[in-house]
């Protein structure tokens, strides 16, 4: 993929007066700091979890134009790295891990470590984003060389920014990258569903680099943290803003009840038995429903129906509140086939209502709608001269996922029973002339998981 001309960025940052910055491109490069030539990133680390997943996380200046240090240092990530369960926002939780700052390639022997002390906040529906504390104060890690970055409003569309992190591989140090960052209306990555988030078109990241930073390059400030890539991409990566924490800090402490801090109430809502994408209309076009059980821990909770994810932002067209006991929710989803998002908020009486912070943790689920009729078993049959048997799986099918297979003697073969069946790992299956004949078993699975149709047939010998 061809390149831009290479630029220096401190051409177009005014608070590169004061800071030193090397060459950065559209290419990413690795950064050294053994001369203090990129201290100012000193606080973009390696998260390193307890379950031994690796993430970026940034530490951050809480206290804005304050001139106090005395609070404790805190941490931006993303969501994903601390809890990956869809509908679940913790709140004032321990954390265990540590995060180890100055990491640059040529600092090996100078990277202070910190232990983790409790996520304030983390979520993965609406915005893949979590607020850490550390168990130090913000002027212990400063003592130790560290810098915070300044937290900055979302940069406006086409905004040039750098995006400054490192995947688990090579794993050799930070790198950083410049690029520009556009708005994304929402992003679903089943199950889970992203809102008000960024783009940018730097080189997509890989896995151990989520929480990256993403620096807007006029101001220097931390505007968005690296959640994913595009399912395919290598050149676009996309990040969840993090202005909803500006008003969430006094004098250097944390405070999730101010009025202007966007990340409470939080809830807790789990989905009774596998969550399904797929649902399907009636072959007279009747509407599939929800068919939805949930466990929801406010005594409250309202819903809606929508087509656009970031319409569950809207206070507009949520029902009345719903007991938390009345767990159930079946209501048709419509007779077109499409994307749909149920919406789900928590709510503490029947009095309260939507409100901003609320809307903004609401539960988008998502479900495709899809035509009458499933997948079917397909595949032809070829005879070897020797009388082996070959199956050739036609895979070509709209929602089908793969295929189940199992073979044997005839009496003895449950084509009913779950037991006994493989799947088809490659395109084509060669049954010995030695297994003949046999009764072949074989099930289309669809992309919900379900089995759509099961399908039986005798495989004779060459001479019969």
């Amino acid at each position: 993929m061809p390149t831009l001309t290479t630029t220096l960025l401190a051409l177009a940052m005014p608070w590169a007066i004061t800071t030193t910055l090397a060459d950065t491109t559209d290419t990413p490069t690795l950064l050294d700091n053994a001369h203090g030539e990129h201290a100012h990133w000193s606080g973009i680390g390696r998260l390193n979890l307890a379950n031994g997943d690796q993430c970026i996380a940034t530490l951050i200046d809480s206290g804005g134009t304050e001139p106090t240090k005395t609070g404790p240092a805190y941490l931006l990530t993303s969501g994903h790295c601390l809890d990956t369960r869809n509908g679940r926002i913790i709140h004032d939780q321990p954390a265990q891990g540590t995060i180890t700052f100055n990491y640059f390639a040529d600092t090996p022997n100078t990277r202070p470590s910190f232990a983790l002390k409790r996520t304030l906040w983390s979520s993965m529906q609406g915005s893949d984003l979590a607020l850490v504390e550390l168990d130090a104060s913000l002027a212990q890690v400063m003592a130790a060389g560290i810098q915070p970055l300044k937290l900055g409003s979302s940069s406006a569309p086409g905004s040039a920014v750098v995006m400054v992190g490192e995947a688990s591989n090579p794993d050799s140090g930070l790198r950083a990258v410049q690029c520009t960052e556009q708005d994304q209306a929402s992003v679903t990555e089943f199950p889970w569903v992203w809102r008000k988030l960024k783009v940018n078109d730097c080189p997509s990241s890989g896995k151990g680099a989520s929480g990256s930073a993403v620096i807007d390059q006029a101001s220097g400030h931390l505007v968005s943290v690296v959640n994913s890539a595009p399912f395919g991409a290598t050149q676009n990566n996309y990040a969840i803003p993090v202005q909803r924490v500006l008003g969430c800090f006094h004098q250097g402490h944390a405070d999730l009840s101010f009025e202007q801090c966007a990340l409470l109430p939080g809830f807790q809502i789990t989905q009774q038995g596998p969550a399904r994408l797929l649902r399907r209309l009636g072959n007279d076009l009747s509407a599939a429903t929800w068919d939805l059980t949930l466990k929801i821990d406010t005594p409250r909770y309202r819903y809606k129906q929508v087509r656009d994810a970031l319409e569950c932002e809207d206070a507009v067209g949520y029902s009345g509140t719903i007991s938390a006991s009345e767990r159930r929710i079946d209501d048709p989803i419509g007779s077109e086939p499409g994307r749909y998002y149920l919406c789900l908020v928590g709510v503490q009486s029947p009095e309260q209502r939507p409100f901003p912070a609320l809307l903004a943790n609401a539960l988008s689920l998502p479900v495709e709608v899809i035509p009458a009729g499933l997948p079917e078993v397909r595949y032809t049959l070829d005879r070897h001269e020797q009388g082996h048997v070959m199956l050739n799986w036609q895979s070509e099918q709209p929602y089908l996922s793969h295929y189940l297979v199992k073979y044997g003697a005839a009496d003895r073969m449950d084509c009913d029973s779950d037991f006994g069946y493989r799947r088809a790992l490659t395109p084509t299956q060669v049954i010995q002339a030695s297994r003949l004949p046999a009764m072949l078993c074989s099930r289309a699975i669809d992309l919900d998981g379900q089995v759509a149709s099961t399908h039986r047939e005798v495989l004779s010998t060459q001479q019969q």
